[in-house]
C-alpha cells in the first residue's frame, strides 16, 4: 500500500511571510519582550502560572524528559515516523526508543499495539501529532 502523504501544506500567503522577513530584517524587534508577552499570554489561556516557550520541539521534549528523572536503560515508546532530532534527543538521555506501529487509516499509534509494547522499563510514551491528525488520547491514556 502507498500512502501519500504530503511534505508540507502553506496555510497563509507568500506576502505574510515577505511581510515578517522585512520586519525581522529592518525593523528593531525587542525579541525578548514578544517570547515573555506570549509566555504570559499563553500561561494564562492555559490556566497555568507559567508558560515556557521553547526554539524548537527537541528541546521542549529533552527537558521535559530530562525532568522527570528517567533512569537511563528505561523505554520510551514512540512512532516509527519521527523527526531525527526527537530519536536523538531520546538517545542522548541514554533511553532506549521502542517503535510502535501506526494505524495507516489514521496514521496515528495502532493503540492496540501500544499495551502490547508497555513493559516494566516503559517510563514514557511519546505522542506524536503526526500530519495535524489527532490522535485517540482518550484510548491511548486508558
Amino acid at each position: 500500500m502507498k500512502l501519500n502523504i504530503p511534505r508540507g501544506i502553506v496555510y497563509h500567503k507568500v506576502i505574510n511571510d515577505i511581510i515578517a522577513l522585512s520586519t525581522a530584517l529592518y525593523k528593531n524587534i525587542d525579541e525578548k519582550s514578544i517570547v515573555n508577552d506570549f509566555e504570559k499570554e499563553f500561561a494564562v489561556y492555559a490556566g497555568r502560572k507559567y508558560s515556557l516557550a521553547f526554539p524548537f520541539a527537541r528541546t521542549a521534549i529533552y527537558l521535559a524528559l530530562k525532568s522527570q528523572d528517567i533512569p537511563r536503560g528505561s523505554e520510551i515508546i514512540m512512532p516509527p515516523i519521527t523527526i531525527k532530532g526527537i530519536l536523538d534527543v531520546v538517545l542522548d538521555l541514554g533511553l532506549i526508543p521502542v517503535f510502535v506501529d501506526i494505524d495507516l487509516d489514521t496514521l496515528c499509534f495502532d493503540c492496540n499495539k501500544i499495551e502490547g509494547s508497555i513493559t516494566s522499563k516503559t517510563k514514557a510514551i511519546l505522542i506524536t501529532y503526526l500530519f495535524g491528525i489527532v490522535p485517540d488520547l482518550d484510548r491511548m491514556i486508558d
